[in-house]
C-alpha cells in the first residue's frame, strides 16, 4: 500500500507541476508546448522604458498555441507593424486583471475574420481597437491566437504581461505567482561603483567615479580593493541574472543596501505605471546604462524619480564617511525566484578629500540650471532649446554648444547645418524639450527636412522633427549631438515575383521594402485599383499580401501597385502585373 500510495502522489505531484508551472490559482500558463523557458524578464531597463512583461521562449519556432490565462474578454486588438505587432488583451473582471499577449503569427480565425474585416471597412493597414465584453468573451484554456515574431521582435517569442484591469499599471508577472521559470541560479554582481558628489547651485555634481569588480569568495562577494569613500556619494551596482537552461541575460527584482547594520536603502520591482516607464532611466545610472548590457543600478534616490519602487530611501541613500573613519556595508539582490546574492565590505573615508575637482571647476561651460518647476531657454549661433519645467528628473548644468560642421556622409541623405550638442545624451528627460536649429533649406527638400542624432556608437540616426521657420524643429524625448538633414530617396520595392506571374497557386504577394534612413510610416497596397490589406513585418523589411478572397473572377490578369511612404515623405512606388 506504501509503494502505491507513493506512486499515485508522484504522478499527481507531477501532474500539478506540469499543467499548473508554477501559475497561481487563477490562471492558467498562457502557451502550450513549450519548455517554460524565458529570454527576458519583467522590469528589465531597456532603452527609455521597462520591460513591461517577461518573453517567453518558443523553442525558436512560430504557430504554437496561445491559450486565455483566465476567463474574460478580449478588450484590446492590436496589428502593428511596431512595438507588439499582432497582439491581444484580455480582461478578466472578476480577478480586476488584465493579460496581454504580444508578437502573435496569427490570430484565432474568427477573431482574424473580425480583424480583416475592419481593416477593410476602415482602409487601414493598421488596427488597434477596444472592444465590448460581449464582442469576443473566452473561457480560461481557450485558444485566442499562435506565438509568432510579429512587431518590434527579434526572434519568436511571446510577450505576457499582467496589468491592472485598467491597464494603466502593469504587475510583476513571475511575483504574482505566474510563469515562474525553473531557477535556482542567484544574480551575478559584477562591479560596483563609488560616486563623489558635491552641490553647487542645487545641482549634484560628480566629482569622482571609482569602480571596483566584485569576485565571488565563499558564500558573498567583494570588491577587489579597499573601498574609499567621501564625506559625500553613493554607489552604483552592476548586475545581471540568470535563469536555468538559457544563455539569457536578465534584471533582478530587489537590491538593498545596508550601512553598518541600518537598511539605507530598497529598491524592488513590483511593477510600475506606463507614464512612469522611463523612470528606468532615473532608477539607473543613465551614463552606463544607455550603453550596457546589464543592469546599472543607482543604489540612491535623487531628483523626481517616483517613490513607488522605493521600499527603504535614508537620507537619499547617500554613503559617505570621516576620514579614515569605518564602515560596514553589505548589498543583497535578489531575482523574481528569491534567489539572493550578497556582497560585504568595509569602506573607509577618505583621508584627504581635497585633492578631488571642486564642483565650481566641474560646471559646464555657459550652462544654465535647469529642472524643477522652473522652464528655462538656451541659444548658440544657429541653435536654440527650450527646457519646460519637469522635463528633467534632477537639477541638471544645461547647454547648447555649436560642434562645427559634420565630416561623415549618409547616402540619400542630406546635411543642412552644423552639428550642436544638445544638453548631453548622458542626461535623461522626463519630457520633451523643444530643439530649434537654423538651416539653409532649398524648397525641394523642406519636406524631407528633419533631425538627425548620433547614437551611442556615434552612428547618425534619425531623429523625428520637421521643418519650420528656416530650419528644423523638433520635440526631443534623447538629447545629445544633432544637426539637421535632409532624407532624399524615396523607399526601394523589390517583388518577391516576376512581374506578370501567375500566382493562381500562390498563397500571397511578397515584397522586400528598403528605406535608407527615417524608416516607413505608411503604405498601401491597390490591386485593379481596389484598396487591398496588406502586413509589414518591420524587422525584416517584408511586406505580405495574403490572397484573401477579396478578389473575384479567376485567371485574370490583374494591375498591382505598391505605395510606401517614409517618415519624410519620400513615396516609393511599383507598378506590375500578375494573373490571380
Amino acid at each position: 500500500m506504501i509503494d502505491r500510495f507513493s506512486k499515485i502522489l508522484f504522478f499527481v505531484t507531477l501532474w500539478l507541476m506540469l499543467c499548473g508551472t508554477a501559475l497561481g490559482s487563477d490562471y492558467v500558463y498562457p502557451v502550450s508546448d513549450v519548455q517554460g523557458l524565458h529570454s527576458a524578464s519583467f522590469g528589465e531597463m531597456r532603452s527609455d522604458h521597462f520591460h513591461s512583461g517577461i518573453d517567453i521562449k518558443t523553442d525558436g519556432v512560430e504557430g504554437k498555441p496561445v491559450v486565455a490565462s483566465a476567463d474574460g474578454y478580449i478588450s484590446r486588438i492590436l496589428h502593428s507593424p511596431y512595438g507588439y505587432g499582432l497582439a491581444l488583451y484580455v480582461t478578466h473582471p472578476s480577478l480586476g486583471t488584465m493579460t496581454v499577449y504580444g508578437h502573435l503569427s496569427r490570430f484565432r480565425k474568427d477573431i482574424a475574420d473580425y480583424v480583416l474585416a475592419r481593416r477593410y471597412e476602415l482602409h487601414q493597414n493598421r488596427l488597434d481597437e477596444t472592444l465590448s465584453a460581449e464582442r469576443f468573451p473566452v473561457r480560461q484554456g481557450e485558444i485566442i491566437g499562435y506565438s509568432g515574431n510579429s512587431g518590434s521582435s527579434f526572434g519568436p517569442h511571446l510577450h505576457f504581461e499582467l496589468r491592472t484591469a485598467d491597464g494603466e499599471r502593469t504587475l510583476n508577472v513571475i511575483r504574482h505567482g505566474l510563469c515562474r521559470p525553473k531557477d535556482d541560479m542567484a544574480p551575478q554582481l559584477l562591479v560596483l561603483d563609488y560616486i563623489d558628489t558635491d552641490t553647487l547651485d542645487g545641482v549634484a555634481v560628480e566629482r569622482l567615479r571609482r569602480s571596483y569588480s566584485l569576485s565571488k569568495r565563499g558564500a558573498e562577494y567583494v570588491p577587489d580593493g579597499e573601498v574609499e569613500v567621501g564625506d559625500c556619494g553613493y554607489f552604483v551596482l552592476r548586475c545581471r541574472d540568470r535563469q536555468n537552461g538559457t544563455w539569457n541575460r536578465y534584471g533582478v527584482y530587489r537590491t538593498t543596501l545596508r550601512l553598518n547594520g541600518q537598511t539605507v536603502f530598497e529598491y524592488r520591482m513590483n511593477g510600475f505605471r506606463f507614464v512612469d516607464t522611463r523612470a528606468c532611466n532615473v532608477l539607473s545610472y543613465y551614463a552606463l546604462q544607455r550603453t550596457a548590457r546589464c543592469e546599472v543600478l543607482r543604489l540612491a534616490k535623487v531628483g523626481e524619480c517616483p517613490d513607488e519602487y522605493f521600499s527603504t530611501v535614508v537620507q537619499g541613500g547617500v554613503v559617505g564617511a570621516a576620514p579614515n573613519e569605518q564602515k560596514e556595508v553589505v548589498i543583497e539582490v535578489e531575482d523574481d525566484c528569491g534567489n539572493i546574492s550578497i556582497a560585504r565590505f568595509e569602506v573607509r573615508g577618505r583621508a584627504d578629500n581635497s585633492l578631488l575637482p571642486s564642483a565650481e571647476a566641474l560646471r559646464v561651460p555657459n550652462s544654465v540650471v535647469g529642472g524643477g518647476e522652473q522652464s528655462i531657454s538656451m541659444a548658440c549661433r544657429g541653435a536654440r532649446v527650450g527646457v519646460p519645467a519637469w522635463s528633467l528628473y534632477e537639477p541638471t548644468f544645461c547647454s547648447i554648444t555649436r560642434i562645427g560642421d559634420v565630416a561623415e556622409t549618409i547616402e540619400g541623405v542630406e546635411f543642412l547645418s552644423p552639428e550642436y550638442r544638445v544638453l548631453s545624451a548622458d542626461v535623461p528627460l522626463y519630457d520633451c524639450v523643444g530643439v530649434f536649429i537654423e538651416a539653409d533649406v532649398p524648397i525641394s527638400m523642406m519636406r524631407q527636412t528633419c533631425f538627425a542624432r548620433r547614437n551611442s556608437k556615434g552612428a547618425w540616426r534619425y531623429a523625428g522633427g520637421c521643418y519650420a521657420a528656416s530650419g528644423g524643429v523638433l520635440a526631443a524625448r534623447s538629447v545629445g549631438n544633432m544637426a539637421i538633414v535632409a532624407d532624399v530617396v524615396s523607399p526601394c520595392i523589390e517583388p518577391m515575383f516576376e512581374s506578370g506571374a501567375d500566382m493562381r497557386d500562390s498563397a500571397m504577394l511578397r515584397f522586400r521594402v528598403i528605406d535608407n534612413f527615417s524608416d516607413v510610416e505608411s503604405y498601401e497596397l491597390l490591386i485593379d485599383g481596389e484598396w487591398c490589406a496588406i502586413d509589414y513585418m518591420s524587422i525584416s523589411g517584408e511586406m505580405r499580401y495574403l490572397f484573401d478572397g477579396k478578389l473575384t473572377g479567376v485567371g485574370l490578369r490583374r494591375t498591382v501597385e505598391l505605395r510606401v511612404t517614409d517618415c519624410c515623405g519620400n513615396i516609393g512606388i511599383w507598378r506590375g502585373e500578375i494573373v490571380r
